[in-house]
């Protein structure tokens, strides 16, 4: 294949898939730094469909973890209704340490194939690996609440609001961590702290970044009992008048 492949590169220079199989040709056979020049100069000649699976497979072999995961992240965007890519890129990411990716991959796994009972065991092994990355507890919540599970979905949630309350307060000034500890107490049905906690996010960030949160927090309190986003508004009236008044 390699020979082939070098043949063809020579006879027509401006072909990316000549480039595309000399270089995964020469992955195969451990020749990873050459390999990897040719499939990125293949890239950039273009002018063809790239046979990510390929170069998967042979960055597998050769243990090249980071780049088959980049291979099967493009596989999963091209066929994003293959399980099996998903599946594959959430082994490797767990070989590369990403906790976060690795359970999302393996939710889009459940989500095209409900009857998979690996999924929920896949994500418990990574809560081994990762047990404070509430990332992780997130995705358990939505398999539990898929498959009816209320119990086991709350108890997720109630693990979540556990670590949220611990990185904010040690983190008091990464808001992200406020905006999701309110979502959590929202999926908890404790509405009111809640709306407390969006409304402490809108004061602390109203100087420094004032429309940078209103997206997620209005998307948020729309999803409430309305009557706290009939509140919030009553709130943000009065709150901007306030501040009008100290200019």
């Amino acid at each position: 294949m390699k020979k082939i492949s070098e043949d063809c590169s020579l006879i027509d220079p401006s072909q990316g898939e000549c480039y595309w199989y000399l270089g995964i040709a020469e992955i195969f056979l451990g020749e990873q730094e050459s390999g990897t020049k040719h499939i990125e100069e293949a890239k950039q000649k273009g002018g063809f469909a790239p046979a990510y699976i390929q170069l998967g497979a042979a960055l597998i072999k050769q243990k090249n973890y980071k780049g088959a995961a980049e291979a099967y992240r493009m596989l999963t965007a091209e066929y994003p209704n293959n399980a099996s890519f998903h599946a594959i890129y959430a082994l490797l990411s767990r070989e590369l340490g990403d906790y976060a990716t690795a359970a999302n991959e393996a939710v889009k796994v459940f989500e095209l194939q409900p009857d998979n009972n690996e999924t929920e065991k896949f994500i418990i092994e990574l809560l081994m690996l990762s047990p404070n990355d509430p990332s992780l507890y997130a995705s358990l919540t939505f398999i539990y609440k898929k498959l009816g599970e209320e119990g086991k979905a709350r108890q997720q949630l109630l693990k979540m609001e556990s670590i949220y309350y611990d990185l904010f307060a040690k983190n008091p000034q990464s808001y992200g961590y406020l905006l999701n500890l309110a979502r959590v107490h929202k999926e908890l049905g404790k509405f009111e702290k809640a709306y407390q906690e969006v409304v402490l996010l809108k004061k602390s960030v109203y100087k420094t970044n004032p429309d940078g949160y209103d997206k997620y927090i209005n998307e948020m309190l729309q999803s409430m009992p309305p009557e706290y986003w009939n509140k919030y508004l009553t709130f943000l009236e009065e709150f901007r008048l306030l501040n009008k008044n100290k200019k």
